[in-house]
């Protein structure tokens, strides 16, 4: 029941997927809920792809330029490399993450639905389902690609890089 519930309660806060012929590049995709759905973040500039649930029939399909999604790159520290990128739909923000352990070689991720400061729902991805197609610092590379460079001390992308 409380895999129903959680997948009934994530598919209702955007809205209903859209018939798309968009061609897109993999970024990061898990299964999730013991292999119900599908988590995947996709690209074909200038747009970038959230989607969510049956993997031939997605229940959410975000779509946002790249300008407009948010992206935490990787500090540096720790034996995790991890990046998450957020789309904001309607006052919530779907955090999607991604971890690489550098000690044990494995990948994990999922996504949290925030609104404001409260987490709605966290959903890990499945153990050993994680893919990074666009590699550890993907969502990095994603917003560089397009021209943005992050600044370290204000923690915020910029558009006036000086390289």
């Amino acid at each position: 029941m409380r895999i129903f519930a959680t997948a009934f309660w994530v598919s209702q806060l955007a809205a209903p997927a859209l018939a798309s012929t968009h061609v897109d590049q993999p970024l990061f995709e898990c299964t999730v809920l013991n292999g119900a759905k599908t988590l995947a973040v996709t690209v074909n500039p200038p747009f970038v792809y959230y989607s969510f649930g049956p993997e031939a029939a997605p229940e959410i399909v975000i779509e946002k330029t790249i300008s407009d999604v948010g992206v935490t790159p990787w500090n540096g520290v720790g034996r995790s490399i991890f990046e998450e990128i957020e789309f904001l739909v309607g006052g919530h923000f779907y955090r999607v993450y991604h971890n690489f352990d550098r000690n044990d070689h494995v990948h994990s991720g999922g996504v949290s639905v925030w609104r404001g400061d409260e987490e709605l729902i966290s959903i890990a991805c499945d153990k050993g389902t994680t893919t990074v197609d666009g590699g550890v610092f993907g969502f990095l590379d994603l917003k560089q690609d397009a021209g943005f460079c992050w600044d370290f001390d204000a923690l915020e992308w910029r558009h006036d890089c000086a390289n």
